[in-house]
C-alpha cells in the first residue's frame, strides 16, 4: 500500500486509546459493495431509512460509493466488543454502539485530515442530530456525519474477513465494526 504507515499507526493507538478493542488495515480496493446489503436496508428495520442523509437513498449510489473506495490508499477496521449478561441485554448492545461512535467523533476531532481525506464508516445510522434535516434541507453537520458500512453496500463479514479480525468473538459477545479509510495528500512538485 502506498499509504503513510505513520498515519495509520497513530489512528490505531488513538483508537485503542479512546475505547477500541480491535483493529487491523485492509485495503479498501478490495472491497466488494453489494446491493443486497442497500436492499435489507430498504426493510427499515432501525427504521431511518429514508429518513437520514447517511442513510440509504440519502447516502448515494453503490457506483459513486466504489468510485470513492477506488479514492483511498488504506483502510483501518475498527471493532468494540462487548460482553451480554443475557440475549436481551440492550443496554450493554447500545453502550457497544455509542462506544464505538464516540471513538470516531474523538477520531475525527484528534485527526484534522492535513491535505489528505479521512472518511469514518460507522456501526449503525448517524445519530449527531435528533431529527435528520434529510430530505428537506442540507445535512446541518456534514463535517460530524458518517453513513454505516451497511448504508454503502458492505458485507461486514467480508470486511472483517479481509482485515483478518473474527467478525463473531463468541457465546454472550456482540462486536460493533466501523472503519476509517485514508487517503494521503499527493505530493506537490516544487517548480523551478
Amino acid at each position: 500500500m502506498s499509504c503513510n504507515t505513520d498515519i495509520r499507526t497513530e489512528l490505531t493507538k488513538a483508537a485503542q486509546a479512546h475505547g477500541a478493542t480491535a483493529s487491523a488495515s485492509f485495503d479498501p480496493r478490495e472491497i466488494e459493495l453489494r446491493s443486497e446489503v442497500r436492499d435489507m436496508c430498504a426493510a427499515d428495520r432501525c427504521g431511518r431509512y429514508g429518513k437520514n442523509w447517511m442513510c440509504p437513498p440519502g447516502v448515494a449510489s453503490l457506483d459513486y460509493w466504489n468510485r470513492e473506495l477506488e479514492r483511498y490508499d488504506a483502510g483501518i477496521l475498527l471493532q468494540v466488543t462487548v460482553w451480554l449478561e443475557d440475549p436481551f441485554d440492550y443496554e450493554t448492545m447500545l453502550a457497544g454502539e455509542k462506544r464505538l461512535k464516540s471513538v470516531f467523533r474523538k477520531l475525527k476531532k484528534d485527526f484534522p485530515p492535513n491535505g489528505g481525506e479521512l472518511l469514518f464508516l460507522q456501526a449503525g445510522s448517524c445519530d449527531v442530530c435528533e431529527t435528520c434535516t434529510f430530505p428537506d434541507l442540507p445535512c446541518r453537520f456534514p463535517e460530524l456525519a458518517s453513513p454505516s458500512l451497511e448504508a454503502i453496500g458492505i458485507v461486514v463479514t467480508d470486511l472483517c474477513r479481509s482485515a483478518g479480525l473474527p467478525y463473531y468473538y463468541g457465546d454472550g459477545s456482540l462486536t460493533y465494526s466501523g472503519a476509517i479509510l485514508v487517503r494521503q495528500p499527493v505530493d506537490k512538485k516544487v517548480q523551478k
